[in-house]
């Protein structure tokens, strides 16, 4: 893995609470070694051999040498596993300079960033329309309203028989071969204009990366300007705590100092009357 990617590959990690301990890729001749001492501790070797194969052994062992043999065998184990490759270390850079190009010829296409022209559809098209590889096309320059393309010198009678009298290619683009190299600003197009400050200020101070190892630090409480909204009602002060169980306590006074009334009051009740009661002592006074 790259080092640039280390740090992410860590803070995924990290969110899974796994910790990851990186080391360097094998070497081509550790993998071999290890190929070998599994190949030793196979029980194979020590298997008696097959009844039905006992006649195949013994002919093997007259006609070979026991060195044929084995290099038969090790050639035989090797073929069913991919040879091993030498890696190249991930961070080291590669120092190895491109080859020049060679004579050139230049070229202009009627094509620029104004009509959507990049190199990337630039290359395509004049290999397909100039019978070319992308090794014959070395740079391309692409302008506001054209396009300039280095075309091998060994290369450019191939590329202007192919796109034939009138020098049009895909698109109607027009193909016109120069004299001499463009000139061209080494800092980019000269058509393209100075980059003002981005809008928004400057960018905002980015985290710092998970680290594992780092140590943990205890939150500090919560102040009342922190704490949620129904957190901050849900407290109250103890004098206001006071006041309403004073208001409760005279607001119960008072209904205790009022005279029941209605069927559900408290006073006490006059027992009725019995019915049979009632009539004997009507029967009585007449």
């Amino acid at each position: 893995m790259p080092p640039k990617m280390k740090t992410k590959a860590n803070r995924l990690l990290g969110w899974a609470k796994l910790k990851a301990e990186w080391a360097a890729a094998p070497s081509a001749e550790e993998v071999n070694a290890a190929d070998e001492a599994r190949l030793l501790a196979d029980p194979a070797w020590e298997a008696p051999v097959p009844e039905e194969a006992a006649d195949f052994v013994a002919n093997l062992v007259a006609t070979y040498s026991a060195e044929q043999l084995a290099t038969a065998f090790v050639n035989l184990y090797r073929a069913r596993a991919s040879a091993p490759e030498e890696l190249a270390d991930p961070g080291s850079k590669d120092d190895s300079k491109r080859p020049a190009f060679g004579p050139s010829v230049w070229f202009s296409v009627s094509q620029g960033r104004n009509d959507g022209a990049e190199p990337r559809t630039l290359l395509p098209m004049l290999c397909r329309a100039g019978d070319l590889t992308k090794d014959d096309i070395g740079a391309i320059r692409v302008q506001a309203s054209h396009s300039f393309v280095e075309i091998l010198a060994s290369s450019a009678p191939k590329f202007l028989n192919a796109l034939g009298p009138d020098r049009t290619a895909e698109e109607g683009a027009v193909v016109t071969q120069l004299d001499k190299a463009p000139d061209l600003p080494k800092g980019g197009p000269a058509s393209r204009a100075p980059r003002g400050p981005k809008p928004g200020g400057p960018k905002p101070q980015r985290k710092p990366a998970y680290d594992p190892d780092a140590p943990s630090h205890s939150r500090e409480p919560r102040t009342p300007a922190m704490q949620r909204p129904w957190q901050r009602h849900a407290r109250k002060s103890p004098n206001s705590t006071n006041r309403s169980l004073t208001n409760q306590g005279a607001t119960n006074q008072g209904l205790t100092n009022q005279r029941p009334t209605g069927r559900n009051s408290t006073s006490p009740k006059r027992p009725r009357a019995n019915a049979r009661q009632s009539r004997t002592r009507q029967n009585a006074a007449r």
